[in-house]
């Protein structure tokens, strides 16, 4: 079974030292990392606490269960949680998807004779953070770059744009105009059915941001940012949507790093989460009468609701990958093991969820032509 070398990194403000009985608590954990996501597992690690130790207690919440669950301990500072059950998101319909799937929220406390420490409580994701993180680990490609003409590269060791943080930036290098950047998460399972490997995208609905660094090397640069989710087979392919975000450089801005932080939720956001809706099906295609909360129609949504086949999910809305190109009332093409033009559910209260990240997109907008630009610290953040 190969990884995906999606990290997880939990920064944390560090608390005060409390004296109690016996002793001093220790320090807050830091650092605390992801190391694999599996089907229905996660490995953690995370720096050790200052001061005696006895042991580390990791408690867990999901979009289920609000309330922090304890779910191990552990002497040394390492934890597989082997009750992290649909973690992600397949690519068949023989394997756990959609509103089945669940984001999951750490939080690591260190204890001894004299109390615990605060618990963590602030969780990142890094993609790219000094290192690449993200794609198939057992896999050269890291990215499925897109470019409507000429040639364009990707150096994940670049050092020529002075890294805001680690050792290493990425450098794109493009000779035409309207070039994208598009890592994956995306690995391979075994699927134990089919026999065949299947696509999966990683549950990012635990954060609330996405963050990442740009230097520009000409002023007034504009690019675009969109996450893209995965759909299962049938049509087993990206689901584009109409969330992607502008991120304008100030007018002077050439060769110097800006950080952008992007709600994932709300106003000008890229909208990953849940939401509600009223609507029905008529002959295989959804019909939304009125929005009710929460994030929009998006492609890539996995939709439940009374009479409503498991497992069905709205392809792309975006116009310009066959859909609607709109994110409101209107109608919608759908899929799913239960979806045909036959299929019919009177009108009720759905709700959605996209939460799957398979797919970053990073479109050069203001080029006109060549262009070089460098990135960083690309991830998700609860602050």
């Amino acid at each position: 079974m190969k990884k995906n070398n999606w990290i997880l990194v939990a920064l944390y403000a560090i608390g005060f030292s409390s004296l109690g009985m016996g002793g001093t608590v220790p320090s807050v954990p830091t650092n605390v990392t992801l190391t694999h996501q599996g089907l229905n597992s996660g490995s953690l690690q995370w720096t050790k606490s200052t001061g005696t130790v006895t042991d580390y207690k990791i408690y867990r919440t999901d979009n289920i269960v609000t309330s922090r669950v304890l779910v191990g301990s552990a002497t040394g500072n390492t934890f597989t949680d082997n009750t992290a059950t649909n973690t992600i998101i397949f690519s068949g319909y023989d394997a756990p998807t959609g509103p089945t799937t669940k984001s999951y929220s750490y939080y690591v406390e260190a204890t001894n004779s004299a109390g615990a420490s605060q618990a963590s409580t602030d969780m990142s994701a890094w993609f790219f953070h000094g290192v690449y993180y993200g794609g198939d680990p057992l896999s050269s490609t890291k990215d499925y770059n897109y470019i409507p003409c000429g040639t364009m590269s990707a150096d994940y060791t670049d050092t020529s744009g002075s890294p805001q943080y680690g050792a290493y930036d990425v450098k794109i290098s493009a000779t035409c105009a309207r070039s994208i950047w598009q890592p994956f998460t995306g690995g391979t399972f075994l699927d134990p059915i089919s026999g065949t490997d299947d696509l999966y995208a990683m549950d990012i609905g635990a954060f609330k941001y996405m963050t990442i660094s740009l230097k520009p090397t000409q002023n007034n640069q504009v690019w675009v940012a969109d996450i893209v989710s995965r759909v299962p087979s049938p049509p087993n392919n990206d689901a584009f949507n109409t969330a992607g975000v502008t991120l304008t450089a100030p007018s002077d801005s050439a060769n110097q790093w800006h950080t952008y932080k992007i709600p994932l939720q709300g106003a000008n956001s890229m909208q990953i989460g849940r939401g509600t809706f009223t609507g029905s099906i008529k002959d295989g295609k959804l019909y939304v009468t009125a929005l009710v909360s929460g994030i929009p129609i998006e492609g890539g949504s996995w939709i439940s609701g009374k009479g409503i086949p498991a497992g069905t999910v709205i392809l792309s809305t975006d116009i310009y990958h066959g859909g609607p190109g709109t994110s409101g009332p209107g109608v919608y093409s759908i899929s799913g093991p239960g979806i045909n033009s036959g299929t019919n559910v009177a009108e009720t209260t759905i709700t959605l969820n996209r939460t799957n990240f398979y797919k970053f997109t990073l479109l050069d907008q203001s080029s006109t032509g060549s262009n070089t630009y460098f990135i960083d610290n690309v991830g998700f953040t609860n602050y």
